[in-house]
């Protein structure tokens, strides 16, 4: 699209910043004419890997230091010079600029002017050292510095700074997760992040493989199901008759059934006689009818292996005993289920009993976002760190409880291929709460 006579397109701009005895911090960024140190600080930060909260970019003001202005006397690029459309070259003028907490001086230099075009990324990486490629991720993605691809940080530079105007684009439309599903709870976690953990997490993804295809290995589904089929094999089509105190199963029957599976009490879960019957309600696999507890129909068709059943089981698990919830308390029992979903699918929780310390890990880098009242939406802390620590909250032991209720028999309580499986599964096609 070509601009009207009435409108103008900025002039962009290669900035290449460097660090004395870092070669692989060097950058070249390509940004609009005029740009604040504040935006260039953040666009910088956000191509290497270092995270300073806005509060403090905020702290540099949109003066009248600007890139491609400050120190620039060439008529040809002055800022009155609103019709300049062609390339020239800029004067080498090296500069500092000033990054808020950054341990090192960075200094500056531009390489040519030329124009943009409507739809353009306002700020992209055009160029990096060779040494930036090499240098690994180290740690967990919740703290540490991401090595993201270039093709990955221009996508958050494209989702952070949107793009060329002057036509209204919708910056929605830009995609930062690369093809994950929109509104699957990995999307939603990704949405709910600081721009660098972001990029930790979608480097982490790739590292894991998650998002790749779901398995078709019919062992895993059919170990992930086995304990289901038992219990409607104990239930049988005509049902059982209700208890005459709970209105349920009759007392004995969650014993003798952990005991045919070989299930034994472990720590962190309900016991073992109670949890396969409860995730057989909170799915609505069993229900009450004229005297009896009988299967529903989704019950055989979750007990029946076949190439839906993985989507099937991964939202039996993670249904909800309640469809109410408090946009606040909602929000957190949703990141938390993403957590955990994610801590099962990549392996860094190997117990159940690691979940409490895995929400504690990953609960501070979660945002979440508030209406401000006026007309926008704001992100803050999803937890403080004195609330952090509460542990597993309710919603949250149900998916844990759901979970192991595919454990295998003999193996209560042991995250299995099968439990893998179906949380990747949960995490990359399952929907929200």
């Amino acid at each position: 699209m070509n601009p009207t006579p009435t409108t103008r397109l900025p002039s962009a701009i290669d900035v290449e910043l460097t660090v004395t005895d870092h070669p692989e911090l060097r950058r070249v960024i390509r940004m609009p004419r005029g740009t604040s140190h504040r935006l260039a600080a953040e666009a910088y930060l956000l191509s290497i890997g270092f995270e300073v909260d806005r509060a403090t970019l905020d702290d540099l003001a949109y003066d009248d230091h600007d890139f491609g202005r400050r120190a620039i006397d060439d008529p040809v690029i002055s800022p009155v010079d609103d019709a300049f459309w062609g390339r020239a070259a800029l004067p080498v003028l090296k500069q500092q600029l000033i990054v808020p907490r950054f341990p090192h001086e960075v200094e500056y230099t531009f390489s040519n002017a030329q124009p943009q075009r409507v739809g353009d990324a306002r700020f992209s990486v055009i160029g990096e050292s060779e040494q930036a490629r090499q240098v690994p991720q180290a740690g967990p993605w919740q703290t540490s510095a991401p090595s993201a691809a270039l093709t990955d940080v221009n996508h958050e530079l494209l989702h952070r700074f949107s793009v060329v105007l002057p036509v209204a684009c919708d910056v929605a439309a830009v995609d930062p997760h690369r093809g994950i599903p929109a509104g699957s709870r990995i999307a939603t976690l990704l949405d709910s992040l600081t721009p660098h953990r972001r990029l930790a997490l979608l480097t982490h993804l790739d590292t894991t493989g998650i998002p790749g295809d779901a398995t078709r290995d019919l062992r895993i589904i059919e170990s992930a199901i086995l304990p289901m089929r038992r219990l409607l094999e104990r239930v049988g089509r005509d049902g059982v008759a209700q208890d005459h105190e709970t209105g349920w199963l009759p007392g004995g029957f969650g014993e003798d059934l952990a005991e045919s599976l070989g299930w034994q009490s472990s720590d962190a879960l309900a016991a073992p006689s109670e949890v396969l019957i409860s995730f057989a309600r909170r799915a609505r696999f069993i229900r009450r009818f004229k005297g009896c507890v009988v299967p529903t129909n989704a019950a055989w068709t979750f007990s029946e292996p076949g190439s839906r059943s993985l989507g099937r089981i991964a939202d039996a698990v993670t249904a909800p005993s309640t469809q109410y919830r408090a946009w606040e308390a909602g929000q957190r029992d949703s990141a938390d289920a993403s957590l955990v979903l994610l801590g099962i699918a990549d392996g860094s929780i190997a117990r159940f009993a690691d979940v409490a310390e895995a929400l504690r890990i990953g609960r501070p880098v979660v945002q979440a976002r508030r209406w401000d009242g006026y007309d926008e939406w704001l992100s803050e802390p999803m937890w403080h760190e004195s609330d952090a620590n509460t542990g597993v909250m309710a919603r949250v032991q149900e998916l844990i409880d759901g979970l192991a209720a595919l454990s295998p028999a003999g193996e209560y309580g042991v995250i299995s291929a099968a439990t893998r499986a179906v949380a990747r599964e949960a995490l990359v096609g399952g929907r929200e709460w």
